[in-house]
């Protein structure tokens, strides 16, 4: 005699706690360690430099701390032509790799979709027949 899920008597309890930490933990609940992972080693790294960087010095260390905007404007003043360069150049890397990564990608998922209407098309072993208007036009 072979017994099936609902031949089991079960305690009405077991699947109730059993079924509901894993609905709880689906979806928004899986996102949650990466999460933290992100906050805890790039967020609050990234938003302690900033405080640091406000701070005169090693004040925030030691002593009194003064907050002001003293050590951007020094940056800005001295390096002016580096950053403008920089921020230059990333606005035109990301154009380009716009401009020439979505057709290279456009034309990925149309050689893909072919392939793979090609390959269908040989195990079911079907022909498919150009209508004589369409001969001699490239389809894909």
């Amino acid at each position: 005699m072979s017994a099936t899920t609902s031949e089991i008597a079960l305690p009405a309890d077991v699947s109730v706690r059993g079924v509901g930490w894993r609905t709880r933990l689906s979806g928004p609940g899986l996102v949650i360690p990466a999460v933290a992972i992100t906050v805890g080693f790039s967020l609050i790294p990234l938003a302690y430099l900033v405080l640091i960087s406000l701070t005169h010095k090693s004040d925030y260390f030691f002593g009194k701390r003064d907050f002001n905007l003293d050590n951007y404007r020094l940056v800005f003043n001295r390096y002016r032509l580096n950053v403008v360069t920089t921020l230059r150049l990333g606005f035109l890397s990301s154009v380009l790799t716009l401009v020439c990564g979505y057709p290279f990608a456009y034309i990925l998922i149309r050689v893909k979709k072919a392939y793979y209407i090609k390959r269908n098309m040989k195990r079911k072993k079907i022909k498919l027949e150009t209508p004589k208007h369409m001969t001699n036009q490239n389809l894909y």
